[in-house]
C-alpha cells in the first residue's frame, strides 16, 4: 500500500481554488496499513494547517507537513523523498497528543471504544473522501462543482486504500460521505433503521454493508458527530448501535 499512498501525495490538485496555502494532500490521519479499523469524513480541516489568521502552524502546534516546514515552494518540487516525510508525518499524527485536532475526540469516544481500537496506538486510523485541506471549510465552499472536481480526483484512491486496506470495519461519518461512497460504488449499503438527531425529534439513518471488493464491514450514519446539532444522546444512542452491531459480527 505504501507506494499507493506516495504516489498520491505527489499528485497536484485538480485546481488550485480554495486549496489551504502551503498545505500538503493527507492520504491518512495515522497509520493506515497497521490499522484494524478505519473511520472516514470528508476532508481535512484547514485547521491541521493554519490559525485563524491563515498562517502556517510551527514549532510545537504545527501538526503535519507543509510547505514551510519541507522547504518548497510548490507541489511541483514533492518527489518520492519530500513525499516520504510527508507520510511519516501523518503516519505519526496522533502519536503527538499536544497536537492533535480535538474534532477526533468524538470518533474515539463513540466510535473507535466500543471497538477495543484506538487512533494512538495505531490500530485506528483516519481517511476522507478528499485529501486536500481546503479554505474554507468544505460546508462553506459555495461551488458545488468545485467540491464534485476534488471528490472525483480522489475517489478511485480512496477505494483503492480501503481495499488494499482489508480493515475489519470502516465507520462513515455523515451523509456526505455515505453518499458519495454509495454513488460511486466504494461501498455497498442497507438501511438499518434510524437514530435520533438533535432535539427536534428529528432522525438520522443508519446504514450497514461491506467494501466493494473487500470482506470489510461497513457501518454508516447521516449524523455527523461533531455538528452542533448532534447532542450528548445522539452520540450515546450511535455508540449503543454501533456497540450491537459489532458483538453481532
Amino acid at each position: 500500500m505504501e507506494d499507493l499512498l506516495l504516489q498520491r501525495i505527489m499528485k497536484s490538485p485538480p485546481i488550485k481554488e480554495y486549496i489551504t496555502p502551503g498545505s500538503t494532500p493527507v492520504v491518512a490521519f495515522g497509520n493506515p496499513i497497521t490499522a484494524r479499523v478505519a473511520t472516514v469524513g470528508i476532508n481535512p480541516s484547514s485547521q491541521e494547517f493554519v490559525n485563524r489568521k491563515g498562517d502556517l502552524l510551527t514549532g510545537e502546534k504545527r501538526r503535519l507537513a507543509d510547505f514551510q516546514s519541507l522547504g518548497i515552494k510548490s507541489y511541483s518540487e514533492i518527489d518520492e523523498n519530500i513525499a516520504q516525510k510527508i507520510l511519516e508525518e501523518s503516519n505519526s499524527y496522533f502519536l503527538r497528543d499536544e497536537s492533535v485536532y480535538d474534532w477526533f475526540r468524538p470518533l474515539e469516544k463513540y466510535v473507535l471504544e466500543p471497538t477495543g481500537t484506538k487512533y494512538s496506538d495505531s490500530s485506528a486510523t483516519h481517511l476522507d473522501l478528499v485529501q486536500w485541506s481546503t479554505a474554507p471549510v468544505w460546508r462553506r465552499i459555495r461551488e458545488k462543482s468545485t467540491q464534485e472536481i476534488l471528490i472525483k480526483d480522489d475517489i478511485r484512491f480512496l477505494s483503492e486504500m480501503m481495499q488494499k486496506g482489508d480493515y475489519e470495519i470502516v465507520f462513515l461519518n455523515g451523509a456526505t460521505v455515505v453518499k458519495n461512497l454509495v454513488k460511486y460504488g466504494v461501498v455497498s449499503l442497507t438501511q438499518d433503521g434510524y437514530t435520533p438527531l438533535g432535539k427536534s425529534g428529528k432522525k438520522s439513518a443508519l446504514w450497514t454493508g461491506s467494501v466493494t471488493g473487500s470482506k470489510s464491514i461497513c457501518l454508516g450514519w447521516n449524523l455527523n458527530l461533531q455538528q452542533e446539532q448532534t447532542t450528548e444522546s445522539n452520540k450515546q444512542d450511535l455508540r449503543s448501535w454501533i456497540s450491537e452491531r459489532i458483538k453481532a459480527l
